[in-house]
């Protein structure tokens, strides 16, 4: 931008001295004429004989040539500064639409982030609340259950995809946003599909839950509730979830480790504070 800015008043600069330079040489022209005619300074005595006729003068090519070098020199700084212009106006526009194409990147970048951040939303909101894990949709934890492995390997390929600098490559950020609107999609089907064969009674690789089964079902979840009761006693808690769990997978039902971990420490979380008041 400066070296532009340089031309430009190059350029002006120029075309300044273009309509300078004229007057410059007709003042210096009647200056010499001055101090080069001896008769200037003492003018003859006026006489009244007529003068004799004044032989033709020759055509002073100079000035012609002059003028034709000045317009030249001005003609040039106009179309340098024309192109000087273009360009600088062409450069601001490639800024400014690479700009607005950058924000657009950026916007559509964010919204994968939000619909990714929602889903993991849903599924912590699954994986933290017991009820859900054992009772309303065990099968959303359960990689067996086809609707699930189909939910998290979508949800493993939109979190690989998802780079902490937004990229400027316009594939990467397609595919990105496509793979976190997939891995939402996933896990509303998966998440439907949990909670209907929970409804049915349809336990791990489609096992259906007998009436002996489903009453043991019915026994855990309320020791389950027992146990996140903070009225107990945390011994007592602790002897609640430990025969939720045990009716749990005497009825076939299947909970990765990890979520029973996370329910024991819940349990423990909710007891700990109780005896901190």
């Amino acid at each position: 931008m400066r070296e532009y800015r340089s031309l430009i008043m190059g350029c002006a600069l120029v075309l300044a001295m273009g309509f300078i330079l004229p007057t410059m040489l007709q003042s210096a022209a009647k200056i010499g004429e001055t101090f080069t005619d001896p008769d200037s300074a003492n003018p003859p005595a006026p006489v009244n004989a007529p003068p004799p006729p004044a032989p033709d003068e020759p055509t002073d090519w100079s000035t012609v040539a002059l003028v034709a070098v000045i317009a030249g020199a001005v003609l040039a700084t106009a179309v340098l500064m024309w192109f000087a212009w273009r360009h600088l106006t062409k450069r601001g526009a490639d800024k400014s639409e690479k700009r607005a194409r950058r924000n657009d990147q950026i916007e559509m970048w964010q919204r994968g982030l939000d619909v990714l951040a929602e889903t993991q939303d849903a599924l912590m909101g699954f994986e933290t609340d017991p009820e859900s894990v054992y009772f309303t949709r065990p099968l959303l934890g359960d990689v067996n259950e086809p609707a699930t492995a189909t939910f998290y390997t979508a949800l493993g390929s939109a979190q690989t995809l998802c780079t902490e600098i937004v990229p400027t490559d316009p594939v990467l950020i397609t595919a990105f946003v496509n793979a976190a609107n997939a891995a939402r999609r996933a896990f509303d089907v998966a998440d439907d599909n949990a909670r209907n064969k929970a409804r049915r009674g349809i336990s791990h690789n489609g096992h259906k839950l007998s009436p002996q089964e489903l009453r043991k079902i019915d026994q855990a979840r309320k020791f389950m509730r027992q146990a996140h009761d903070p009225a107990l006693t945390e011994a007592h808690a602790r002897n609640a979830l430990a025969k939720a769990l045990d009716l749990l997978d005497g009825a076939g039902v299947v909970v990765p480790e990890r979520l029973t971990a996370t329910v024991t420490t819940s349990v423990e979380t909710i007891h700990r504070k109780a005896l901190d008041r």
